[in-house]
């Protein structure tokens, strides 16, 4: 989409979301998409790139030709550097990621950082490192609290991105539940507890797959009465909760994770769907088991691309 002008790209966007939920939803059970924009330069903090003659690239769509670069309008300024003036030696993958806000900054290589060159104080970290065992990560911080980002953990792409997802949902949460903090908040697909660390609650359980992400979560968490369950949502034994947060990965929650985020028998969910597809699905399922679409707002993370990031609210009556 990078040859559209932005209103375009946002009323695109808008219209194929609509779309794909009007054809599996029906009639009259969703309201209105929301829009909220966002910055399209300079604000992407993690980027994954190929790798040709040691140097950083994109792949065209479909195709395995990595294409080098030499300015990337979306990268924040501290990738930038690294994806056009960086050696790469014989990756041939590179995902760059770095802290907005502390400056850190770290290449995780594939297969290994053998040849690599890059300026001081980057940390430089081999797949093959990480398979054999080693961590390392940087530090991000955002929405008053600092994060334990590892290389194999899940993070927004953006700070901005992630702090307006913070805002909303909580402003969400307000909206329907009133002031005052949760009882019982379930972050579902937490990553490294971005909403159990920042949506109040009394007590929080943070339910992560990922090894990685969980590690991070326990050392972002530490300050809270919060439990990490490391686990596919599918395979969690659900306990009662008065909120539960969800976000998962593209696929989304599937009917067995929608299954079981129902049997929690909380009031209130809220859905981040990166996929527009799998969130009809989900929000269908969610229907079909006694919820309600009360409100949907597309933020607007993914500039220049067909992604999308919707939020949606459900309550059970």
């Amino acid at each position: 989409m990078m040859g559209i002008d932005l209103d375009s790209q946002r009323t695109t966007r808008l219209d194929s979301v609509s779309t794909v939920l009007d054809r599996r939803l029906a009639e009259g059970t969703r309201p209105t998409i929301n829009l909220l924009e966002l910055p399209a330069e300079s604000f992407r903090t993690t980027v994954k790139a190929g790798v040709v003659g040691g140097r950083a690239g994109f792949r065209s769509a479909r195709s395995t030709t990595v294409t080098a670069v030499d300015e990337c309008v979306i990268a924040h300024p501290l990738v930038e550097e690294l994806l056009v003036e960086g050696y790469f030696g014989e990756a041939t993958d590179v995902m760059i990621r770095v802290g907005a806000a502390t400056g850190e900054r770290m290449a995780h290589v594939t297969p290994s950082t053998t040849g690599v060159s890059l300026p001081d104080g980057v940390r430089i970290i081999g797949e093959d490192e990480l398979t054999a065992g080693r961590r390392s990560w940087i530090f991000e911080e955002l929405a008053g609290r600092r994060w334990r980002i590892s290389a194999h953990s899940f993070f927004q792409t953006r700070p901005d991105g992630a702090e307006s997802l913070i805002a909303l949902i909580g402003s969400e949460v307000q909206r329907i539940r009133g002031d005052g903090p949760i009882g019982r908040l379930v972050d579902a697909c937490s990553g490294v507890g971005l909403f159990a660390g920042t949506i109040a609650a009394e007590k929080v359980t943070a339910i992560e797959w990922s090894r990685s992400a969980c590690a991070d979560a326990r050392v972002n968490l530490a300050d809270l009465d919060a439990k990490i369950v490391g686990s596919a949502i599918d395979r969690w034994r659900p306990t009662p909760a008065d909120v539960v947060i969800a976000d998962p990965s593209r696929p989304g929650l599937g009917r067995s994770g929608v299954e079981i985020i129902s049997r929690t028998r909380a009031p209130l969910v809220l859905l981040v769907s990166c996929d527009a597809a799998a969130g009809a699905r989900d929000l269908e399922r969610f229907i079909e088991a006694g919820y309600r679409i009360d409100a949907m707002t597309l933020v607007d993370m993914f500039p220049h691309t067909s992604r999308v990031e919707l939020v949606s609210t459900l309550v059970r009556d």
